[in-house]
C-alpha cells in the first residue's frame, strides 16, 4: 500500500513506490510518463544517492529535472 503524500519524508532514502506517489498523487500521469519515472528518474536519483547526494537535495534535482523535462505535462495542466 503506498504511503499517504503527506507521510513520504524526502529527508530519508525514498523507494520506488513511493517515489512514484509523489508524482501521481498531484499529477495525472499517462502510463508513458509513469514508465519514465521507473526507468529513468528513480534511477538518477538513487545514482545522486550512490553518490553521496544528501537525500533532500537528491529529490530536488530530481523534481527539478522531471519540470524541465517533461513540459507536454504542464501544458496539459494548464500550468
Amino acid at each position: 500500500m503506498k504511503d499517504p503524500l503527506d507521510k513520504i519524508n524526502v529527508k530519508k532514502l525514498i523507494d520506488r513506490e513511493d517515489f512514484e506517489t509523489l508524482f501521481t498523487a498531484q499529477l495525472d500521469l499517462t502510463p508513458e510518463e509513469i514508465e519514465r519515472i521507473h526507468n529513468v528518474y528513480y534511477p538518477t536519483y538513487t545514482t545522486f544517492i550512490t553518490n553521496e547526494v544528501s537525500y533532500v537535495d537528491a529529490w530536488i534535482a530530481i523534481r527539478n529535472l522531471f519540470i524541465s523535462q517533461e513540459t507536454q505535462i504542464g501544458e496539459r495542466h494548464g500550468n
